[in-house]
């Protein structure tokens, strides 16, 4: 998700080759970036804010979402299409500008007026990803970017699994 110029996935390739990739962004010149990679199968300009519709369920083993929730006015319509296009047992890995109330070291949870950022708790995460059916494997903070003024920008890391459906009897 938000491919860009396809940089990540030539990093991805490195330590897993032979691995099929598909890729999606909002820009139809970030598109034309990845694609001159030759890196990817399918490549979709797409907004984020709405549902994919052009890729189907249950298709990937592995969905990436680094470095643009924060940019999304409604993440879970996002998350929640990560979810669906990944097979049972497959793997979200993403990024969310961290937000706690009560943290000093936390920026406020909507950030700019142009151009919004939103942050987001870890409860609120743990519990996007349970209504998603996603069974969380790791959180962990880090470091997202420094600012000019030398401010450390915090953000959570997430690795969610898709649940396989069970029919109970």
């Amino acid at each position: 998700m938000a491919c860009g110029t396809g940089i990540n996935i030539k990093a991805l390739l490195e330590n897993h080759p032979g691995i099929r990739a598909d890729g999606v962004d909002i820009s139809p010149k970030m598109i034309e970036h990845a694609r001159a990679t030759g890196l990817y199968q399918n490549l979709y300009v797409h907004n984020l804010q709405h549902p994919l519709l052009s890729v189907a369920s249950d298709a990937f083993d592995l969905v990436i979402a680094f470095g643009f929730l924060e940019f999304l006015t409604d993440v879970y319509v996002c998350i929640s299409e990560c979810s669906r296009v990944l097979k049972p047992n497959g793997m979200l890995w993403a990024s969310f500008r961290r937000f706690e109330a009560g943290d000093a070291f936390s920026p406020p949870r909507v950030i700019g007026d142009e151009l919004k950022q939103f942050g987001y708790s870890a409860s609120e995460l743990l519990y996007m990803m349970k209504g998603l059916k996603m069974k969380v494997t790791a959180l962990d903070t880090a470091v997202g970017y420094v600012t000019s003024n030398g401010f450390a920008v915090p953000y959570y890391v997430i690795q969610a699994r898709k649940m396989p459906i069970t029919r109970s009897s």
